[in-house]
C-alpha cells in the first residue's frame, strides 16, 4: 500500500514538473518569436542564447517583495 502511494506521488510530481517545464519554455519560445517579429534580440542574457531565462524569471518572481497594505 505504501509503495502504491509513493508511486502515485512520484507520478503526480513528475507530471507537474514536466507541465511546468513545458509552460516555462513555451513562454520562452513565445518571447523569442515576438522579438523576431519586432526585429529585436529578445531574451539573451541568462545562459547561452537565453535558454536559462525561464529559470531567471522564476527566481525573480519568487524573490519579489510582497507589499501588503496596512
Amino acid at each position: 500500500m505504501i509503495i502504491f502511494i509513493i508511486y502515485k506521488t512520484v507520478l503526480v510530481l513528475l507530471v507537474f514538473l514536466i507541465s511546468l517545464g513545458i509552460a516555462a519554455y513555451s513562454t520562452y519560445a513565445e518571447r523569442k518569436v515576438a522579438a523576431f517579429m519586432q526585429d529585436r534580440v529578445g531574451p539573451d542574457r541568462a545562459g547561452p542564447f537565453g535558454i536559462l531565462q525561464p529559470i531567471a524569471d522564476g527566481v525573480k518572481m519568487f524573490m519579489k517583495e510582497e507589499i501588503i497594505p496596512s
